[in-house]
């Protein structure tokens, strides 16, 4: 069976997760729905979950006119009977999970710690690191049963930074790292991958409204604006390249660790003297990145130390009122 890639062609040889299901939470819209897109014009079957069913549908139905069979799954993440649920659902339908990519997530509230809402602060925690965690616990029984599956946590550069001002989502994206390690140390004897992922800053609706949300102009000023108007962003399809490579299993033996969207996979396993598997590490990087931000001579020019340069993107956000921002 072949597919209309993006690019318009059909290439049967780029099908190569035909015959896996992935579960992308936070795929209703953003860099969900990238995800979504790429794991389906590489042959898998979707399944998209969200709080949005109008977004969820719209995933779904672009996901169908490529060839994809999609399903919709309305549910909340910190909701972990609503989890169970849809895991279920997509099971009885399309057969077993063998990716899980948790990507829903929120960015909140932005300000001085002593000066925002305390529950705000939690909430950023519970949906980010209690979220997906729920996630891989409803999916990890059928994956260790099968003794396959892969795990792809999308983190942020935020991990290794200082973000005085949305000190919730840094401290988020810590724990759901350091826990994508530790599950990945707990289920290697399953023949199960964990990875965090750091997508990069991509321009989405999420960046572009954290650029002109009052309440980050107040703290950041016009950072987040300037690092979009001058294209210092990582593009989506580098972004989603680099997630490719670790949901059909190229950098398996990599498992438990952060991965950033420039990194050399070729590189990182040569220090972690491990090898890559089954293509030559140029191939991957290189080639199939198209020079990828690793080699990108113009990136190694650019200021990316600075906050608001450096925000990786998980979703969109709303911003009806200037005390906090949501993302999904």
């Amino acid at each position: 069976m072949t597919v209309a890639l993006r690019d318009g062609t059909s290439d049967p040889d780029r099908l190569e997760l035909e015959g896996r299901v992935a579960l992308v939470t936070g795929g209703s819209k953003g860099l969900g729905k990238a995800y979504a897109l790429a794991l389906g014009a590489a042959g898998a079957t979707v399944a998209v979950a969200a709080r949005s069913a109008d977004l969820l549908d719209e995933t779904c139905d672009a996901l169908e006119r490529i060839g994809r069979r999609a399903m919709a799954v309305r549910l909340d993440v910190t909701n972990a009977r609503a989890v169970a649920r849809g895991v279920t659902k997509v099971e009885d339908t399309f057969g077993s999970i063998d990716l899980l990519v948790n990507c829903a997530g929120i960015m909140a509230p932005i300000g001085r710690d002593w000066e925002v809402d305390a529950g705000a602060w939690w909430r950023t925690m519970e949906v980010n690191v209690f979220g997906a965690f729920h996630c891989w616990q409803a999916v990890l029984p059928g994956m260790i049963a099968r003794r396959r599956g892969r795990i792809i946590n999308i983190s942020s550069s935020a991990i290794y930074k200082k973000y005085p001002f949305y000190s919730a989502y840094g401290a988020s994206k810590a724990a759901l790292s350091h826990a994508s390690a530790s599950l990945a140390d707990a289920t290697r004897e399953f023949g199960i991958q964990v990875f965090s992922y750091s997508p990069g800053f991509v321009r989405t609706a999420m960046t572009e409204a954290l650029a002109d949300a009052p309440v980050v102009r107040n703290f950041v000023r016009d950072g987040f604006r300037r690092a979009l108007d001058e294209g210092r962003t990582t593009p989506v399809e580098w972004s989603a390249a680099m997630l490719l490579l670790l949901a059909r299993g190229d950098a398996d033996a990599l498992t438990g660790h952060h991965i950033d969207v420039g990194d050399d996979l070729g590189a990182l396993a040569e220090r972690a003297r491990v090898p890559l598997g089954a293509r030559e590490t140029e191939q991957l990087v290189l080639g199939e990145i198209g020079g990828g931000p690793a080699h990108d001579p113009e990136l190694e020019l650019r200021a990316l130390g600075d906050v608001e340069q450096t925000v990786a993107s998980v979703g969109e956000a709303q911003h009806p009122e200037q005390s906090h921002l949501v993302v999904r």
